[in-house]
């Protein structure tokens, strides 16, 4: 994911978030070994719990830092892909929502 993220969707700043999870933020800690090593730049980084519902803050702050991107590390059902609706409307252009293989809810 850090390559294709590089690579192809030329992203170089990216926030990132997992529900705290052990899985979770082994998802985050991979991606950003990765990422870092070929000289991206992760912007910020958060747990927010399974219950989390308002991802405004989290949004708000990776927005004033150039986030290009979301990364949300985690298991499947645990709520990550409510904070893609939101980014619409804090991210004044197209920000990419990436994620793991279980990025379903």
């Amino acid at each position: 994911m850090a390559a294709f993220t590089l690579d192809t969707l030329k992203v170089t700043r990216v926030a990132m978030f997992s529900e705290g999870s052990i899985f979770g933020s082994l998802m985050a800690d991979n991606f950003t070994k990765e990422f870092t090593k070929r000289d991206g730049t992760i912007v910020l980084r958060q747990d927010l719990g399974e219950t989390t519902n308002d991802f405004t803050p989290f949004l708000t702050a990776a927005n004033d830092r150039s986030a290009q991107a979301i990364y949300a590390g985690g298991g499947q059902a645990t709520g990550k892909c409510r904070a893609r609706a939101p980014m619409k409307r804090i991210f004044t252009g197209d920000a990419f929502f990436l994620g793991n293989d279980e990025i379903v809810d």
